[in-house]
């Protein structure tokens, strides 16, 4: 875990180093659960139930409420082996020192002495609350800038290089509060400019320059508080910028007839998240309109809520719903009630499961059927759509993922796509690059069968800039060596 922490860059904008290090703590707390379930089967008694960790859906303030649940479920094994073992003085002291936590800029409580049976000692509890303090720091600095000196930072010497950590967390020096607590309990503010264009190569001669080339404002803010959390993205795509609507249509009869029509150059505003979520307990109820992704594409897959293929980073799907969550272990549970319709004829269910099978391996399984629509239309069939996925973490840095589906139409056959990807590891080059495939028996471009797509997305971020490109296969051209080139530039402005 030290040589991880060493190589890890502080204030790197990718945090899916973070993330997978969470993931391999949260197995070996797993582990010492097992454990102490184990030592106290005997005595009828349960583990003390751990407080539900707090959701969101940015990734800093995700991987925050995951270390307070791990600081949690920490508490919670010592508190079972404290009953287990007689009470000393000093038992357990330097593991029961807080680990900070996220969610609210203060500290989580030590509830009891450390466990100090052989199999869960208290010198593992030790370290992995060392490692939780880390991974605190480490998660601040990705938000906001140092103020002191680095030296209290675990992993850095005094000019903020990467330095080795010491062995045994005892020893470590106290984690000094130089970074202010990230805004869990108060209003935190986002902005960023993004511009994105498109250029397609096909057979054809007669080509323009861009296909599609847009740009847009997101501008929105984000609250979390005691068991609430809210947020609100507007994003306004300026006049003459890519958005044209359709004002008019005439049919010209002279020569072989052509349709003409005239678009009007307009701005747009597009609300894609605007939602509140209360925690009080054990479920989460999260209404208002947000978005879902659950694909490891930003091109291909998600299709629990969308079709097969689809364009440059087009996946993230938008309801208008009410869901309800629940995370317990190393399950996550949603069930989402939603509508696209303003007048709620039509609406859908949607079940969606997360299970981490172990620190290496993810699992997914959704459902989703357009059930609304029965109560006022008795007659309409019910489309049901079936997707599982799965991600592995596999060595030497590599990842591999896999998603498949079931989707059934109106009047046709159902649509049976399947998505297969592999992201090497790319060092500092790149944050990330991903080589995807998907296949599909019953896809066609202009009458001709295209079962094959395929894409080559790659991500890198320069301080406040990201950029994101792809080269991937055409879904409307039925040549197998059609491709389009798309970029986006995202630049952050707070």
């Amino acid at each position: 875990m030290a040589l991880f922490l060493t190589a890890l860059p502080i204030l790197s904008q990718d945090l899916s180093g973070v993330q997978k290090s969470l993931d391999n703590l949260e197995y070996r707390v797993g582990v010492l659960e097992g454990e102490m379930g184990k030592l106290r089967k005997g005595s009828g008694q349960a583990l003390p139930r751990p407080v539900s960790r707090v959701q969101a859906d940015s990734l800093v303030p995700r991987l925050s409420s995951r270390l307070d649940s791990l600081s949690l479920r920490l508490a919670a094994i010592e508190v079972g082996g404290a009953e287990s073992k007689s009470k000393g003085p000093s038992a357990g002291a330097d593991a029961a020192k807080p680990a900070p936590s996220m969610a609210a800029g203060k500290t989580t409580p030590a509830i009891g002495p450390a466990v100090s049976a052989d199999s869960v000692g208290r010198g593992e509890i030790a370290e992995l609350r060392y490692e939780i303090r880390a991974l605190t720091v480490l998660l601040k600095l990705a938000r906001e800038p140092v103020r002191t000196s680095p030296t209290a930072i675990p992993g850095t010497d005094a000019t903020g290089s990467a330095s080795p950590l010491p062995s045994d967390p005892s020893k470590a020096a106290p984690i000094m509060r130089t970074v202010p607590p990230m805004a869990g309990a108060g209003l935190d503010l986002k902005a960023d400019i993004q511009i994105q264009g498109e250029r397609r190569f096909a057979t054809g001669s007669k080509q323009d320059n861009l296909d599609d080339f847009w740009g847009r404002l997101n501008f929105g803010a984000e609250y979390q508080g005691e068991g609430f959390q809210s947020k609100a993205n507007i994003r306004i795509f300026p006049e003459g910028f890519g958005f044209e609507p359709l004002t008019g249509a005439t049919f010209d009869t002279t020569g072989q007839g052509s349709l003409k029509v005239q678009t009007q150059p307009s701005s747009r505003i597009v609300v894609n998240h605007a939602w509140v979520k209360f925690m009080p307990g054990p479920l989460s109820y999260k209404v208002g309109r947000f978005e879902t992704q659950e694909s490891q594409s930003g091109s291909y897959g998600n299709y629990i809520d969308l079709g097969p293929s689809g364009r440059f980073l087009s996946r993230p799907a938008a309801h208008n719903a009410l869901e309800i969550g629940r995370e317990a272990g190393p399950s996550t549970t949603s069930l989402l009630l939603g509508t696209n319709e303003r007048r709620l004829n039509r609406g859908f269910v949607r079940a969606y499961e997360k299970y981490r099978v172990s620190k290496a391996l993810q699992a997914a399984l959704g459902y989703r059927v357009n059930l609304f629509d029965r109560l006022k239309f008795p007659d309409e069939e019910l489309l049901q759509r079936f997707d599982a996925g799965a991600a592995w973490s596999l060595p030497a840095g590599w990842k591999a993922f896999l998603e498949a589906a079931v989707l059934q139409a109106k009047n046709r056959e159902d649509d049976t796509p399947v998505l297969i990807g592999i992201q090497p590891p790319t060092g500092r080059i790149l944050d990330l690059l991903s080589l995807e495939m998907e296949w599909m028996p019953t896809r066609k471009a202009a009458g001709k069968d295209k079962e094959i797509l395929v894409n080559a997305f790659a991500r890198k971020s320069f301080g406040r800039l990201k950029l994101e490109t792809a080269l991937f296969s055409d879904a409307a051209d039925p040549d197998a060596n059609a491709f389009g080139l798309g970029l986006r530039m995202t630049t952050a402005l707070k």
